[in-house]
């Protein structure tokens, strides 16, 4: 009976070393991070700002904020003002609306040489000088440059330009 034994051992071993150990079970999956969708978020905001954005400029902001807006509102306000102590008056005023008017002023150089006065290249008198300034409907903006000049030249020149109330620099 011991070879029983011995048979039952070596079968139940021949058996162990017949089976393989079971493989280990595969490691999970790696997870995916899932995306939350930031992208397209951002995108429809903006797009929702952009939208706002137009709307106020189509519609001049409807007043909402201070100085926006064309004021056509319903309260008229109120002229119950109650005052304690002396009364006093005062004169109607008159107040008047000036608009501004964009004038372009031509620029000019004038050169005066020794004893001539050089525009645009062509030399002449004092006096065809300022009839050629006049000419200029908008108005001109002289700037007067010294090459050599005499001074009773170039004060001849300031003077004629302030006579005709021509604005200047001296360069």
């Amino acid at each position: 009976m011991p070879n029983d034994r011995d048979d039952r051992r070596s079968s139940s071993e021949r058996d162990e070393r017949r089976r393989p150990a079971p493989p280990p079970p595969p490691p999970p999956p790696p997870k995916k991070k899932k995306k939350s969708g930031g992208l397209a978020a951002i995108i429809i905001i903006l797009l929702l700002i952009i939208i706002i954005l137009l709307l106020f400029m189509h519609f001049g902001g409807s007043g909402l904020l201070p100085g926006i807006g064309n004021g056509t509102g319903t309260d008229t306000g109120s002229n119950n003002t109650a005052q304690t102590g002396t009364a006093e008056t005062t004169a109607p005023t008159e107040v008047s609306e000036t608009t501004a008017v964009e004038v372009k002023v031509t620029a000019v150089e004038v050169t005066v040489k020794e004893n001539s006065y050089v525009l645009n290249g062509n030399t002449m008198e004092l006096d065809a000088l300022i009839a050629e300034l006049e000419k200029n409907e908008n108005g001109v903006n002289v700037t007067i440059i010294d090459d050599n000049a005499s001074l009773d030249a170039y004060n001849n020149l300031t003077a004629a330009l302030d006579e005709k109330n021509i604005p200047y620099s001296k360069q």
